[in-house]
Order: C-alpha cells, then structure tokens, then sequence
C-alpha cells in the first residue's frame, strides 16, 4: 500500500515526470544512434543523430504531459505531431548546431552551444503541445538542460548514460521554466462519478495541474482534450467547456450553457466530475 501510495505521489509531481520521461527519450535516442552508426561522421552525429535526440525527447516529454493528465498509458494525436515536429526542428537545430561547430571549433564549449541548441528544440516541441507553456521560456529552459547535460557528460558517464542526463535535463528544466513563469493555474480533481453539491469524501481518481492562459484549457469527453470525462447523461459528446483567462479574470465557458462564470481564486468550482480550483 505505501509503495502504491509512494507510486501516485510520484506520477503527480510534473518535474519527476518530465525528467523521467525524458531520460527515457534519451536512452531510445542514445540506442537507436549507436544502432545505425549515427555518431560516425560529423554531420550524422549532430543532424541526424541531435534531429533523433530533439524529437525523442521533446514526444517523451509531451507523453509524460499526457499521463500527467490521463493516468492513461495510450498514445495521443499529439504524439505523432511531437515527433515529426521535433525531427524536423530537430534537424535543423542540429544543422545549426553543426555551423556553430564549424565557427566556435570542436572543442567543448562548441559542443555545449550545438547540445543547448538541441534542448532549445526540445523545449520548443514540448511548448507546441503542452496548454499554456510559453514557447521562449520553454526553449530558454530546454537549452539550459542541454548545456548542463553536456557538462555532465564529460564525467566520463558514457555515451548513452550522458544522453539520459541531458534529456532528464532538459526534461526538468522545462517543467521549472512552466511552474516559474505562468500566471495562474487550476489544480484539478476527477472523479469516478458527478459531482453534486452537498459534502463530496469520495478519493479523485485523478488529480493533476494546469497552467492558465489565453489558450483555453479544454474540458469533454474526447480523447486529446486537456480534462477528459467520463460519457455521463447530461454532458455534450466531444468538447464541453472551457477555461481560459481573459485580462485579469479566470473564465470558465460552459459550452453546452452558453454561460460564463469567472474563477476566484480558492474558491472550488464543480462541473459533471471535475471540481477546479484557480491558484495564483
């Protein structure tokens, strides 16, 4: 029961997530390299090998995102977005990751520059994917992973060990940079059956945090939606509601409604079996 307990704590704090997750990016990106011979040549090893270790590590950190939010091990549509996103801004990081090489010579402050150009990419596919993660923070974050992973890997760790680091890196370094510079956010509760409004005991099933902003937070019953219910009588199919924030105010849309309701902080809001509670 403690090590089940130990397991949930773990799967709700994003940094451990991310981190993980993207050292897992790492390792794949690290063996699939070694496996075709990426690293041989200069060109291999930082455009195709750092497109490899971008898209890898940017989609296993948008999958994290996705369990975060799910509990769910499926795969998403964002998935696939992820990856052919980061393989192509991947490549092209890498390719400038290459001239930077070329200009600043081989030595190892050229490789820190050409690794934070990869986790920049890193952080820009998960910016593309996670709601309201802005893009410069997310890519000034992932660049500082990469660079402090490129230290790390000069500890002599190995090649595939020293990629897992930098993707834990980057991983960490981009949830920091989300907690750091939103504005607000909802921490949300989902429960097994509709919520009413007297006294609720029951345990979430799941409980997880979101980042408020202008791109509206969706809530429904569809797969790839930011708070997915459950089909219950009484909710539309597909995208129910919203919150988004509007100026100074926190709004949530329901859109079976028409009708909006701002947010106050502290204050818990129920809708179906969800119930949102704005912090700041």
């Amino acid at each position: 029961m403690a090590g089940t307990m130990a397991l949930e704590e773990l799967a709700r704090n994003k940094k451990v997530l991310f981190a993980g997750a993207a050292a897992v990016g790492g390792i794949i990106s690290a063996t699939l390299t070694q496996a075709f011979g990426l690293s041989a040549g200069a060109f291999s090893s930082w455009v195709l090998a750092g497109g490899l270790d971008a898209a890898l590590i940017g989609t296993a950190v948008v999958y994290a995102q996705n369990y975060y939010q799910t509990k769910s091990l499926g795969m998403s549509d964002g998935l696939k977005q992820a990856l052919k996103a980061g393989a192509i801004a991947g490549c092209a990081g890498g390719l400038l990751a290459l001239i930077c090489m070329k200009v600043l010579g081989a030595g190892n402050f050229g490789r820190m520059v050409g690794w934070a150009i990869s986790g920049s990419v890193a952080g820009y596919v998960v910016s593309q994917q996670v709601r309201n993660l802005k893009r410069k923070p997310a890519m000034l974050a992932g660049a500082a992973g990469g660079a402090i992973g490129c230290l790390i890997m000069y500890m002599d760790f190995g090649y595939t060990t020293g990629v897992a680091i930098t993707g834990a890196a980057i991983g960490l370094m981009v949830a920091m940079a989300e907690a750091i510079f939103r504005k607000n956010w909802l921490d949300v509760e989902v429960y097994a059956q509709r919520l009413g409004a007297g006294l609720n005991l029951a345990k979430p099933a799941r409980q997880f945090t979101l980042s408020v902003g202008a791109e509206p937070i969706t809530i429904g019953t569809r797969n790839g939606l930011d708070i997915l219910l459950n089909q219950t009588p009484g909710i539309a199919p597909n995208h129910a509601a919203s919150v988004y924030c509007d100026g100074d105010k926190t709004i949530f849309h329901d859109l079976q409604s028409g009708t909006r309701t701002e947010l106050r902080a502290g204050e818990p809001f129920r809708f179906a079996e969800c119930q949102l509670l704005l912090g700041s």
